[in-house]
């Protein structure tokens, strides 16, 4: 993504955090509908510019969570945990890191640390992986976008950046071009 996108989406989310619901352990929620036209489109761009690169045409978006502005607020963090798949169809969701902490606030996926990049999305198999993320520990909000699919097990894996068992941390990112 550009850095003016990521920075007007950034401002837009600060007009409208009145907005959010309050979830347990100091965080926000905002679902994201595209049928409500107060949403920037740079949003759907970033998202549309995500399927095209995963080649997701055609898989089906994640009916509990849906897409997503998850905000981790100073002394937030999240527990461990998986979400629910469907039947064959694995729970996949695509963070976008668009603010990150200076200190504190990391992610691990499947125990392992996520070494995550403003601007830049990583894939998350949260069906199969345990994922959590530590305590904020600054005063910057932890800022991300989050889009869900359903995807077959076998294409999922196919996607997935295998991690060495004896590695600490990797970097599945993908940085975003405008």
């Amino acid at each position: 993504m550009t850095e003016d996108e990521r920075i007007s989406i950034l401002k837009w989310i600060g007009d409208v955090e009145h907005d959010f619901v309050g979830l347990k352990e100091k965080r926000l929620h905002l679902d994201l509908d595209k049928a409500d036209l107060t949403i920037p489109d740079a949003i759907w761009k970033i998202k549309q510019r995500i399927v095209q690169r995963e080649n997701l045409h055609g898989y089906e978006k994640e009916p509990v969570y849906g897409d997503f502005v998850g905000i981790v607020l100073p002394g937030g963090s999240f527990i461990p945990h998986t979400d629910p798949n469907r039947g064959d169809f694995i729970h996949a969701r695509f963070n976008v890191f668009l603010q990150l902490p200076r200190k504190g606030g990391r992610v691990y996926y499947a125990g392992k640390l996520i070494d995550s990049v403003e601007g830049c999305y990583t894939l998350c198999r949260s069906g199969l992986d345990i994922h959590w993320g530590e305590k904020n520990e600054d005063t910057l909000h932890r800022v991300s976008l989050s889009f869900g699919f359903l995807i077959p097990r076998a294409i999922l894996n196919k996607m997935y950046v295998t991690i060495p068992s004896n590695d600490s941390e990797y970097t599945p990112y993908t940085c975003l071009q405008g």
